[in-house]
């Protein structure tokens, strides 16, 4: 399959080790390609207010709209769910953008049942995953 995305790397998320145990997970080094990542940063909506907020609730524009428009596709649905063994075929994506975060967030937490994957991408310069 190739990929039609402009700022995901779907090679990344193809080529990343699934860990099985305590349950299904990839950590993904760079997905975003490295040559539009300033790009995408920058045009990171500016969001004054702690929560998550539905992309269409700011200002998206630049390639961070098209982030979010790939986030939302049903190719990169298709491939965390082959790459996690299920098959998410019409299951709709949840999109939410965060801009602050106070002590209160970070908990270890189950969503909900119906929830069948999380996806946590971090734009936060100079993150390290190890």
């Amino acid at each position: 399959m190739s990929s039609s995305w402009r700022v995901l790397d779907a090679d990344s998320l193809r080529k990343a080790t699934l860990v099985p145990e305590p349950f299904p997970y990839l950590i993904i080094d760079n997905i975003i390609r490295p040559e539009v990542l300033s790009e995408v940063v920058g045009s990171f909506p500016a969001i004054k207010k702690r929560g998550s907020f539905p992309p269409h609730a700011v200002a998206c524009s630049g390639l961070f709209a098209t982030l979010m428009q790939e986030m939302q596709s049903d190719e990169l649905r298709d491939l965390i769910g082959e790459r996690l063994g299920m098959d998410l075929t019409n299951k709709p994506p949840m999109v939410t953008v965060r801009g602050r975060t106070s002590e209160k967030d970070g908990e270890i937490h189950t969503d909900s049942t119906s929830k069948l994957v999380t996806v946590l991408l971090y734009l936060t310069p100079g993150w390290a995953s190890r």
